[in-house]
């Protein structure tokens, strides 16, 4: 027989097809922002802030892109006291201010804070001193960046401007991913610095003071371990060792002595009525920094206590210090 004739599809056969087809693209879209959002580098990076080794984190790389320009001569200064801070010194006029940034350990029990969530931390607003201010950056496992200006004052600046400024810094670092390593030329990765050793193992020594109320086994250990405190529980005596640099030691005119043949010297900080430390420094080692001038990495070895004689106290200290260094 004679084959039907084909029709012309009908409004409706039109209509479905129309939707097949802009489902198609639309599923053509989705597929193509899919692949997007997920082939890119993702927005916020996921991992640790501080990286695989936390001891490599370089807390100048935080604030090396703040604009303190506007506030005055900004001078970088990387070796100043301990391993985990960096300070910006900034100069008008004679005068100086000073930022700092420090990576540190969030304190176990600490008052509840508010906190501004910023994605990979939260931001603590401090209310601003004279001349000075803080914020905190609180990251995951209780680690925090502390950045603080001192002295703004001086330069006829305001502290809480500039402490955004190196926030703001600070932030640009963190959002792009792990806060970079420290530079090569950084003495703290010479193979004799102590930044590879541990404060606390000085609790394992024979040497360790044996006083009461020390609880040597369970001290507060400080980020990266470079420095150990205990506490007495009875006296509320403070033994504490940490990795510091200084002035070149041999340059004191503080009381020297030796120890594990080192130059030490004991010093009293402050030298004022009522003072109730002692601190003991040990020489490691000397490098040129980057302004040119020598300066010693050390040992610092504090006893705090005003229950204790002066003389007490720097025979503890001398002691703690000791109990650092192996047996010989």
């Amino acid at each position: 027989g004679v084959k039907a004739a084909r029709r012309a599809p009908g409004p409706n056969s039109l209509r479905r097809r129309g939707l097949l087809v802009a489902a198609g693209v639309l599923v053509v879209v989705a597929a193509v922002v899919s692949w997007t959002a997920f082939s890119g580098e993702p927005t916020t990076p996921s991992g640790p802030v501080l990286g695989a080794d936390q001891r490599t984190a370089d807390p100048c790389s935080l604030i090396r892109d703040a604009a303190l320009e506007t506030f005055g001569n900004p001078n970088p200064v990387s070796d100043d006291s301990g391993f985990n801070q960096c300070n910006v010194i900034v100069k008008k006029r004679g005068k100086e201010a000073n930022v700092l940034a420090l990576i540190d350990k969030t304190p176990g029990e600490q008052s509840p804070v508010q906190a501004q969530d910023k994605g990979r931390y939260r931001l603590v607003t401090e209310p601003a001193g004279e001349g000075s201010c803080r914020r905190r950056l609180l990251l995951p496992d209780r680690y925090e960046v502390q950045i603080e200006v001192t002295r703004a004052n001086a330069i006829d600046a305001d502290a809480c401007t500039m402490a955004d400024v190196a926030v703001r810094s600070a932030d640009a670092v963190i959002t792009r991913g792990p806060i970079p390593e420290r530079r090569p030329d950084n003495p703290t990765l010479r193979p004799d610095s102590f930044s590879g050793t541990d404060a606390c193992r000085a609790k394992d020594s024979p040497s360790f003071p044996d006083r009461a109320g020390i609880d040597r086994a369970n001290p507060e250990v400080g980020f990266g371990r470079w420095k150990c405190t205990w506490t007495g529980t009875a006296n509320g005596i403070v033994y504490q060792l940490r990795f510091t640099r200084a002035k070149p030691l041999n340059k004191s005119g503080a009381t020297k002595l030796t120890i594990d043949g080192r130059y030490a010297v004991i010093g009293y900080p402050g030298d004022a009525p009522g003072d109730d430390t002692c601190e003991v420094e040990v020489h490691n080692l000397t490098y040129v920094d980057a302004y040119g001038y020598p300066k010693d990495e050390v040992l610092e070895a504090n006893v705090i206590g005003q229950g204790l004689p002066s003389d007490e106290r720097c025979r503890i200290a001398t002691q703690l210090a000791t109990s650092f260094f192996p047996p010989r």
